[in-house]
């Protein structure tokens, strides 16, 4: 999957005056893992040219919960060699708010579970406010995940969210199609500062 991430964000990044960075899972399995799968992939990315912060590895709340030394240091090794970490699915569990100062990340991605009826709960809204507050305070840039509207898209930009995803921006696309979506500019929302992702 890595291998396919990279090779995938190296066409883009030569075929598009903006390309995005590329994201991909990681599980809790492989950072905890005895002898580390993520070991060489920055020695691969030299190899093919391309820059590790053009790739974005996702890690759910739980490894952020789980308060594994082991996971802590591969991801600490991974920023430091370039990569940028997102965790995915933010607000699904008890999140331990102190473990994002342990676990150094780039950027939270609310669920969708908190941007749905954003516009017409207050409660919701005050929630999802004070994360992107929290987030912005700690250095973090935020992704709403599931905006399916436009107004939702609105409400997000409203609290400051960096970037939205969702099935206002598209579907889940195969590679050609995705491509074709890319070049045709898409990739910016309709909200002021606010990016599709």
């Amino acid at each position: 999957m890595f291998r396919t991430a990279a090779e995938q964000a190296l066409r883009w990044r030569d075929a598009s005056a903006r390309p995005p960075r590329v994201s991909f899972n990681v599980s809790p399995l492989q950072l905890d893992a005895d002898s580390d799968p993520t070991r060489d992939w920055a020695a691969h990315l030299r190899r093919i040219g391309l820059a590790p912060d053009r790739l974005i590895i996702e890690v759910t709340e739980t490894v952020i919960l789980d308060g594994s030394p082991r996971i802590a240091q591969h991801l600490g090794e991974l920023r430091q060699q370039g990569f940028r970490i997102a965790v995915d699915d933010f607000g699904t569990g008890i999140s331990n708010l102190a473990s994002l100062s342990r676990i150094e990340v780039d950027y939270l991605k609310m669920d969708q579970s908190l941007i749905r009826r954003l516009p017409t709960e207050p409660r919701r809204l005050a929630i999802c406010e004070a994360i992107v507050a929290m987030a912005h305070r700690l250095g973090l840039e935020v992704v709403a995940e599931g905006v399916e509207t436009e107004e939702e898209l609105a409400r997000v930009g409203d609290i400051g969210c960096d970037f939205a995803q969702g099935y206002l921006f598209a579907q889940p696309l195969e590679q050609a199609a995705a491509a074709d979506w890319l070049y045709a500019g898409k990739l910016v929302g309709q909200s002021p500062g606010l990016e599709g992702a």
